[in-house]
């Protein structure tokens, strides 16, 4: 299986969040800075989706997150904008299994993961380079998803 960047995927498609699960609001401190992908800390994880929710974040976009339980812990995944996750057919839903391959960063004190690449069944969505730089700032994409 060939594993594109997500500029190549545009014209196949692959993910938006479900109307139905998506929540507005945004926890953290518009104070903090955004977190940063660290090449360094990247992880793979497999776990089941408990919720998905579209944040805004201090800047003014809105981005979906998930909940992930991952054995018997619930982590939050930064995916990407919603705009952008939005040109994608691949849908992600409370109770869905996915695995995520991404950064582990500290934000707010707790634990995060920044997505690179998402998989459901045989779906797969490249977010960012291996350097963590997101597709969705490629030229390409940068004015269309806001």
């Amino acid at each position: 299986m060939w594993l594109l960047p997500a500029t190549a995927l545009l014209w196949t498609s692959i993910i938006a969040a479900s109307p139905s699960t998506v929540l507005a609001g945004h926890a953290n401190d518009s104070s903090q800075p955004e977190p940063r992908y660290d090449p360094a800390t990247v992880i793979s994880i497999v776990g089941v989706i408990q919720d998905v929710r579209e944040m805004v974040h201090p800047a003014g976009t809105r981005g979906i997150h998930v909940m992930l339980k991952v054995e018997k812990r619930t982590v939050q995944v930064h995916l990407g904008p919603a705009g952008f996750l939005g040109a994608f057919e691949l849908r992600v839903a409370k109770g869905d299994s996915i695995q995520v391959t991404g950064s582990k960063v500290k934000f707010g004190g707790s634990d995060l993961i920044l997505a690179r690449q998402i998989r459901k069944n045989n779906e797969v969505l490249v977010l960012r380079d291996d350097d963590g730089r997101p597709y969705w700032e490629d030229e390409i994409f940068k004015n269309c998803f806001r």
